[in-house]
């Protein structure tokens, strides 16, 4: 019983839907110029005539050099893939091309090697720490395996 109302009340709003509706004619939209623009232009009618004078030039279509970013990769490698060309517009974070590299291979080498540094000092800080809290170690070791600790967290960072 519920679903043949809601089947009666959506044909009624269908076919309700439906009517055609005639839509008044545009008006005819008439070009206006305003008056300083009417001095300023000559305006005359439309005819098929033959050239007579005939001007060739040549050039070249270029770029704005002004509005052009040269982009340089930091490190040498073969360029695999580019994935824009010259004249796309590119946003920020959006990879420009696919480089292999040796240098890039041997700076994973460094930053594991680095990595591997900077958890050895920082167990050494945390050890120097512990014995000079408790009083077996001095002041200047503990010192010395913080300043180690922080030239291998700058050598990480430097990679």
């Amino acid at each position: 019983m519920k679903h043949s109302i809601i089947i009666v009340a959506l044909a009624s709003v269908l076919f309700a839907s439906c009517e055609h509706k005639e839509q008044a004619p545009e008006a005819n939209k008439k070009f206006v110029l305003s008056d300083t623009m009417r001095h300023l232009i000559q305006i005359d009618t439309v005819k098929n005539c033959t050239v007579t004078g005939e001007l060739s030039l040549s050039g070249v279509v270029s770029f704005n050099d002004n509005n052009v970013v040269k982009v340089f990769p930091r490190i040498s490698g073969q360029v695999l893939e580019a994935k824009v060309s010259l004249g796309d517009k590119v946003s920020k974070g959006q990879v420009l091309a696919i480089i292999h590299s040796a240098d890039v291979a041997g700076s994973y080498s460094d930053l594991s090697s680095a990595n591997a540094d900077v958890s050895i000092t920082k167990r050494q800080m945390d050890n120097a720490e512990s014995l000079y809290k408790n009083g077996i170690s001095s002041e200047k070791e503990f010192n010395e395996a913080k300043q180690n600790y922080e030239k291998a967290l700058a050598a990480r960072r430097k990679i």
